[in-house]
């Protein structure tokens, strides 16, 4: 798909966006996300972890519903920023869905990285 000369890439909807994760509070070790699913996120970049703005093709992030965000892995380009005790609100295209960061799994591997595992739950309201 191109654009006025530029390439336009469209993003899978089953991995989470650094653009899209805000702190809304920090305290004692605990933090409050923010994270907004329903947004399309422009970059000039190939790489959706770029924190620099280049020219290029420009990424086009689809909506994410709430069954995506609880997708095995969907956090795990997020592990870094995360801490289990975390939690997380979304904004989906289908609703609002609370969050809550139960175990951050990390496993090294041979070429001296790590594999990140994010596992969470969705958090029950207690309805009247």
């Amino acid at each position: 798909m191109t654009s006025q000369g530029s390439t336009t890439a469209i993003l899978s909807a089953s991995v989470a966006h650094p653009r899209n994760l805000s702190v809304l509070s920090y305290a004692a070790g605990f933090t409050l996300w923010y994270y907004k699913a329903n947004t399309e996120v422009l970059l000039g970049s190939a790489d959706p972890h770029s924190t620099t703005f280049r020219s290029g093709p420009f990424i086009v992030q689809q909506p994410q519903l709430r069954q995506d965000l609880l997708t095995p892995g969907f956090f795990n380009s997020l592990a870094d920023l995360l801490a289990p005790g975390d939690m997380i609100l979304c904004s989906c295209l289908d609703g609002g869905l609370q969050l809550y960061i139960s175990e951050i799994f990390r496993e090294a591997t041979p070429d001296g990285t790590y594999f990140a595992s994010v596992s969470v739950q969705p958090m029950l309201s207690s309805g009247a």
